[in-house]
């Protein structure tokens, strides 16, 4: 730790952060007492990557144990994927006779008062994505209640709004949203090396409701896990000195030169025993309206501290988090954290002009043993993750067009499988072609039965972790082990009591259980 000292003040510090006035007492006595950024910053670990366990392994900077072909690999137009994942594969008549059914069927599931599609459940549903849902609306957001002023507003699509709606961050916009800066007060703006800045910033994640971060910097390679566009607008980077889109492009400034990328939790217990109904997706929406006001309140503080952290630029985020150490890649095309498995429902990266310490890929032994597993293709209603007996290794083909899983009248794989990269081809249509035969807005069972997520629950889940992380030898006892004790699989009549029993299962967010 350095010997430098912030004259920032804890009163200064949250003003920065728009807390000022009558609520800065009560901001106060729920932070935790600072006395000044040194002592926030040495509040937790510096390294470039967490600190994991003793079997988990460092490999070399851009070298993750999920083979990538740097130069194939190019930048992705990922807005194809997230509007064309399903429509653009089927005729307008097949659409609408599926998305007419969806709504009959939704409907029809929500009176059933069947374990799992409740009143309760489906209100718990779409509660949980409200957030989300009144954030972003397709990059036309307004804001008609003043109470979201300060909280809901601005990142939106991607850079947000100003006063009259339209798509640019102005200065007079953040200041009336209350994005100030250290030189609205008049006074010097955060200094620290790379490792007080990652550790004061995993400090602020904690507070804004995130789990773990780790750090890239936006290099020749690296750059290419940025979209290349977004709403069908470039992304570019330009010597500009804040972001903003017009009517042609979307810039971020060339000194935003470092990502950080954080977990976004997920609720297990709902994602473990009642995907796909509407009880398993709340814990996914809610992770979602979580990712929303966790990215809104780290560019807030990064920019009360004199800096930017640049959110909407990364559709795709699986990537950052392989490459960064975050995660391996797993069968089922989504990262397994060695501290939570799979259980985790996406990151939010933010490109940032502060420096941070690299981190680097991590080999846990969980990348190798979805190649004895194939668990998850298993217990897939929708038949979208390749199964051990058909592929048991990676590959670097895509998906075929002529797929006929979810029975599409036209595949384009090419909408959701980049090449470049060695990995098991996931089906991203005939995936969310199952939230529309189901009505039920979303699925997680792969999610939610993978083998990691068992965590440590007993002596031999750390045991057969370590193992793994060592030896591939006894991975496929493993998951025989596994699905012989049933893990992740709850009957239907267990799950009757789920609305009565709330400290039976689910802890109140950001506690541990008592």
């Amino acid at each position: 730790m350095s010997k430098f000292h912030s004259t920032l003040t804890r009163r200064d510090f949250m003003k920065g952060l728009g807390l000022a006035g009558a609520g800065l007492g009560a901001a106060a006595a729920t932070t935790p007492v600072f006395h000044d950024m040194d002592e926030m910053a040495s509040a937790s670990s510096g390294n470039a990557n967490e600190e994991y366990p003793w079997w988990v392994t460092e490999r070399d900077y851009l070298d993750p144990t999920c083979d990538i072909d740097w130069d194939v690999l190019s930048r992705w137009d990922a807005s194809n994927m997230a509007f064309n994942v399903w429509p653009a594969h089927l005729s307008q008549e097949e659409f609408n006779k599926r998305t007419s059914a969806y709504a009959v069927l939704q409907k029809n599931n929500t009176g059933t008062n069947a374990p799992g599609n409740t009143v309760m459940d489906y209100a718990i549903s779409r509660a949980s994505w409200a957030s989300q849902n009144t954030n972003t609306n397709n990059g036309a957001e307004t804001i008609d209640d003043s109470l979201f002023q300060t909280f809901k507003n601005p990142f939106t699509f991607p850079f947000g709004l100003d006063a009259s709606g339209n798509a640019f961050l102005s200065p007079a916009f953040a200041d009336a949203a209350g994005l100030v800066t250290p030189d609205d007060y008049g006074i010097p703006r955060w200094q620290g090396t790379p490792e007080e800045n990652a550790a004061m910033y995993r400090t602020a994640v904690r507070i804004c409701g995130g789990r773990e971060t780790h750090f890239l910097p936006l290099d020749e390679k690296t750059i290419k896990l940025v979209s290349a566009a977004k709403g069908g607008k470039p992304i570019v980077f330009e010597d500009v000195d804040l972001p903003y889109t017009d009517a042609t492009k979307c810039v971020i400034p060339n000194k935003c030169k470092y990502a950080a990328i954080t977990m976004v939790g997920q609720e297990p217990v709902t994602t473990k025993n009642h995907a796909p109904d509407f009880g398993g997706t709340f814990g996914a929406h809610q992770a979602y309206s979580m990712a929303a006001k966790i990215e809104f309140m780290l560019r807030a503080f990064m920019r009360g501290i004199g800096y930017l952290d640049v959110f909407g630029a990364t559709e795709i985020n699986v990537p950052w988090g392989i490459v960064s150490g975050l995660s391996e890649l797993s069968r089922m095309k989504s990262g397994m954290n060695p501290k939570v498995g799979s259980l985790f429902r996406k990151c939010v990266i933010g490109l940032t002009d502060m420096e941070f310490p690299v981190s680097k890929p991590i080999d846990a032994g969980m990348h190798r043993f979805c190649y004895d597993c194939g668990k998850c293709a298993e217990m897939c209603p929708a038949q979208a993750i390749v199964k051990r007996d058909v592929l048991r290794e990676p590959t670097w083909e895509i998906t075929s067009p002529d797929n006929p899983t979810g029975n599409p009248t036209n595949l384009k794989p090419e909408l959701f499988n980049r090449p470049g990269k060695r990995v098991w081809p996931f089906n991203h249509f005939a995936c969310h072609n199952l939230w529309v035969e189901t009505a039920s807005d979303g699925c997680g069972r792969c999610q939610g039965l993978c083998v990691f997520n068992n965590f440590h629950l007993s002596s031999i889940h750390p045991l057969v972790k370590t193992t793994v992380s060592v030896t591939p030898l006894l991975n496929s006892f493993f998951y025989n082990a596994d699905r012989l004790f049933g893990y992740g699989e709850l009957p239907e009549s267990s799950r009757e009591d789920f609305w009565l029993k709330p400290d039976k299962y689910l802890p109140i967010t950001g506690f541990k259980n008592y």
